[in-house]
C-alpha cells in the first residue's frame, strides 16, 4: 500500500513538472517498474541527439522491451534511434534504418492501431523521406488521436515549420509547452526555428541563448543563433558564434549541416 501511494506521488510530478499527461501512458504501457526505468534512460539518452546518446537509447529501449515485449512507446522509441540514424548518416545504409524504423512502427501498430507516439514517428520517418504532405497528415492524426500529449503537438509544429507555416507552427509549440512544463530543449529549438521563418530573430536569438546556456555543445542551437545575429546585423557577434561553432567541431561546415535539415 506504501509503495502504491509513493508511486502515486511520483507521477503526479512527473506529470506536474516534467512530460505531462504523456507519463500516464507510458506507466501503464510499461507494466513493470523496471521497463518504465529503462524507457526514462532511453529518453533522456535519446534527447542528447548525438551519435553515443542515440546508442545508449537503442539499448535503453531494448531492455525495456525485454521486461515488457509488449510495451508500444518503446517500440516506438527504438524505431526513433532508427530515424536517427538515417537522419544524421549515423549508419552505414540510410535505406536499412529507414526500413527498419518502419518494420518496428508496424509492429506498434499491429499492438495499438491509432497510437499518437507511433503516428507521430510514422510523420518523421516521412519528413526524413522528403514527403512533407504525408507527414503533415500523420502529424495531424498523431494530434487527433490524443489531444493531450505534449510531443504530437511539437511534431506537428516541426512539420509546419518545413512547410513554410511558421505562424501555425508557433501556435502549435506553445499548446505543446503548456501540456510539458518540463520545457525541453527540442521543443524550445522548433519555437526558435518558427521565429527565424518569421524574421523575429531577436526573439529567437533570446530562446536560443536560453538553450545554449542549459546545453553549450548543441551545434544546432548555435548555428541559428548564428543566422539570428547576422540578420540582426551583429556581425561581430555572429563571427564569435562561428568561431565557437569551430572549437566544437571543426570538421561543421555549413553544406552538411544544410544536408541535414528538412526546410
Amino acid at each position: 500500500f506504501q509503495d502504491s501511494i509513493v508511486e502515486q506521488i511520483v507521477t503526479a510530478l512527473e506529470v506536474h513538472l516534467s512530460d505531462g499527461a504523456q507519463v500516464l501512458g507510458w506507466r501503464r504501457e510499461a507494466g513493470d517498474p523496471r521497463a518504465y526505468q529503462q524507457f526514462l534512460s532511453a529518453r533522456a539518452a535519446l534527447k542528447e541527439y548525438s551519435r553515443a546518446g542515440n546508442a545508449r537509447a537503442r539499448a535503453g529501449y531494448a531492455s525495456a522491451l525485454a521486461v515488457t515485449p509488449d510495451f508500444v512507446s518503446a517500440l516506438v522509441g527504438l524505431a526513433r534511434t532508427h530515424i536517427e540514424d538515417a537522419t544524421f548518416g549515423w549508419s552505414p545504409e540510410q535505406a536499412a534504418s529507414e526500413q527498419e524504423a518502419l518494420r518496428l512502427l508496424d509492429r506498434a501498430f499491429a499492438l495499438s492501431p491509432n497510437h499518437a507516439m507511433a503516428r507521430l514517428e510514422l510523420g518523421h520517418l516521412l519528413l526524413v523521406q522528403g514527403q512533407l504532405d504525408a507527414a503533415w497528415q500523420e502529424a495531424l492524426r498523431a494530434v487527433e488521436s490524443d489531444p493531450n500529449l505534449a510531443d504530437p503537438l511539437h511534431a506537428l509544429a516541426l512539420v509546419l515549420v518545413c512547410l513554410g507555416r511558421h505562424a501555425e507552427a508557433l501556435r502549435y509549440i506553445r499548446e505543446a509547452l503548456k501540456l510539458n512544463r518540463g520545457v525541453p530543449e527540442f521543443y524550445l529549438i522548433a519555437m526558435a526555428e518558427a521565429y527565424v521563418g518569421l524574421r523575429r530573430f531577436d526573439e529567437a536569438a533570446q530562446i536560443l541563448r536560453q538553450i545554449i546556456d542549459r546545453r553549450p555543445e548543441w551545434l544546432m542551437a548555435r548555428a541559428l543563433l548564428t543566422i539570428c545575429l547576422v540578420g540582426l546585423g551583429q556581425s561581430r557577434e555572429a563571427t564569435a558564434a562561428v568561431e565557437a561553432i569551430r572549437r566544437l567541431s571543426p570538421g561543421f561546415t555549413a553544406t552538411r549541416w544544410r544536408r541535414r535539415l528538412f526546410y
